[in-house]
């Protein structure tokens, strides 16, 4: 094997360590509350959506699983910040919604704007109709969390 090779080789191995952990396969992180494989999405969304008409919220749909870190940032966030959780579930009722290589719930994703990353959120209406489709990257800090100022500034902005 040759010098540049070699160097090339080096190269290829740091970017696969480097690449951002948020692309649908197995992992060895621990499970995520609502994040279920097997569960049925539009069953889990019918109930959403009655619970958001009763209650006068819209419907956050949350794309993800396990295998993502970004989802189990996002869990830890919501969890150390109560003014944040309070907001969440005071604006929406959340449906977590599998995707990965277990099942891609591809005809259930199919009826909404795409996915540009993981976790996704979709905002919907408590009629079912989209919102809007949030890549959640913009409501990070930038580090390994949710920036708290533009996280309850988009809760507020969905539901104004």
């Amino acid at each position: 094997m040759t010098a540049g090779s070699r160097r090339s080789c080096l190269v290829a191995l740091l970017l696969l360590v480097a690449m951002p952990p948020c692309i649908a396969g197995q992992s060895q992180l621990p499970p995520l509350p609502g994040y279920d494989a097997k569960a049925n999405p539009q069953v889990d969304l019918n109930r959403a959506l009655a619970e958001a008409r009763s209650s006068n919220r819209k419907v956050l749909v949350i794309a993800g699983g396990e295998w993502c870190v970004w989802c189990h940032h996002l869990e830890a966030f919501v969890k150390k910040n109560k003014d944040v959780d309070d907001a969440l579930h005071g604006a929406f009722v959340t449906v977590k919604v599998y995707y990965g290589t277990d099942n891609n719930n591809a005809e259930f994703f199919s009826r909404l704007p795409k996915a540009l990353g993981y976790p996704h959120f979709w905002v919907l209406e408590n009629d079912g109709k989209v919102k809007k489709s949030v890549n959640t990257g913009l409501l990070e800090d930038g580090k390994s969390s949710y920036n708290k100022a533009v996280f309850l500034k988009f809760i507020q902005d969905m539901t104004g």
